[in-house]
């Protein structure tokens, strides 16, 4: 999903709640990372729409335990109302998380992404996405700590950009990111055919080398 995509956010966030009520009996007490793909696309509105907000940080939230997958679709529902509420009364200010979180942020959701990839029940799609959000955790990180600007449309390859051209970033990185960008964007969009435990796993490697050169050691 892309803001481009999405003519009318309320109206899109509105019925993404629909759908998800709809899904919630049927998942009842499954464990509710098992049904991320399902939850994808919500998560990915809230990270082009609402940004290092509480609303992004806590749809992660809701898949990255073993809360029932009913009771966290329907938790992601009322996210999404809570959001258009928010927007239409013409509140935006959410509020952001310093650099030092979101490192902090991006280093368990990647201890939540391993934790998938060992699972055998739960399909790649689940660490792709999950993976995606723990490396646009981290370039925000660096955006603040070199003092750039939120791209105007936000996302891993406006991130990545953004940081290239102020020299935070090599462009051989930047190639990765871009890769890594199409794998979760398949993901988040349900497109399964692609994607595989061999293919996730190669990202999953890749993004924590790219961790492992870009977080200082303490």
């Amino acid at each position: 999903m892309t803001q481009d995509t999405v003519a009318d956010p309320f109206a899109w966030a509105a019925e993404e709640s629909k759908r998800l009520r709809s899904l919630a009996p049927e998942a009842g007490d499954k464990v509710a990372k098992w049904m991320l793909p399902h939850a994808a696309p919500g998560m990915d509105f809230f990270s082009r729409f609402a940004p290092e907000s509480v609303f992004e940080g806590q749809s992660r939230e809701l898949f990255s335990g073993y809360m029932g997958a009913g009771v966290a679709l329907a938790k992601l529902a009322d996210l999404l109302d809570e959001w258009v509420q928010y927007a239409q009364s013409g509140i935006t200010n959410f509020s952001v998380s310093p650099a030092s979180a979101r490192v902090e942020a991006a280093t368990d959701l990647m201890e939540q992404v391993e934790m998938l990839l060992r699972d055998p029940r739960v399909h790649p799609a689940a660490p792709v996405v999950l993976a995606g959000a723990a490396l646009e955790e981290l370039l925000r990180s660096l955006a603040i700590d070199a003092g750039l600007q939120s791209p105007p449309k936000p996302s891993l390859s406006t991130w990545a950009d953004a940081l290239r051209a102020a020299g935070v970033l090599t462009q051989s990185e930047v190639k990765d990111i871009t890769a890594w960008a199409g794998h979760r964007n398949e993901a988040a969009h349900g497109q399964f055919v692609e994607l595989s435990k061999q293919r996730a796993q190669l990202m999953v490697d890749g993004i924590n080398l790219f961790m492992q050169r870009r977080v200082p050691t303490t």
